[in-house]
């Protein structure tokens, strides 16, 4: 399988997400934001638990948070353990052999810091991240500068007025 850029790849794998292929559908209700002690699945602003953007691929490994991986060169590709949540088959955690980790897909257990998840309204999406930004080519796609974090963006998948998938990313970066 040939990699392209980040931007181009996010973009092409939101829209499988969009055509129906994702594990399962997107549910707010449903949505489990905390672990079983109580400690919230935060992704954001620099990563998710002890997996971080930029880490390389043998730390992230090491983290026991990922399973699944495909190596495809200069890149590999991830998912997250079951426990963690479920994740649409065309998300996962993106890992470059020069800039380490430079996205990491969020899953049905997971929000970021200002509470956003897979379920809430675009209303509340927009209320809860003031600067964001429709994609040119994919209407559907919206990103975000990640507060704390002005190296990073949120991505986020948006169908029908409801958020569909998000993840966390080093724009610029990857294969």
């Amino acid at each position: 399988m040939r990699r392209i850029g980040s931007r181009a790849l996010v973009a092409v794998l939101a829209l499988v997400a969009g055509l129906g292929l994702a594990a399962g559908p997107a549910s707010a209700a449903g949505a489990a934001a905390t672990t079983g002690d109580g400690h919230a699945r935060v992704l954001g602003p620099d990563g998710y638990k002890s997996l971080k953007l930029g880490m390389s691929e043998q730390d992230a490994v090491a983290t026991g948070l990922l399973t699944d991986g495909e190596d495809h060169g200069e890149c590999s590709f991830y998912y997250f353990v079951p426990s963690e949540g479920t994740m649409p088959r065309s998300s996962g955690i993106f890992i470059s052999e020069t800039d380490g980790v430079y996205v990491i897909g969020g899953t049905s257990k997971m929000r970021t810091p200002e509470h956003i998840r897979r379920g809430h309204s675009f209303q509340r999406l927009l209320a809860a991240y003031p600067y964001l930004k429709q994609d040119d080519m994919f209407d559907f796609l919206y990103t975000t500068p990640v507060p704390g974090n002005p190296e990073a963006a949120y991505r986020f998948v948006v169908f029908d007025g409801v958020v569909d998938d998000f993840g966390l990313e080093l724009p610029g970066k990857g294969c």
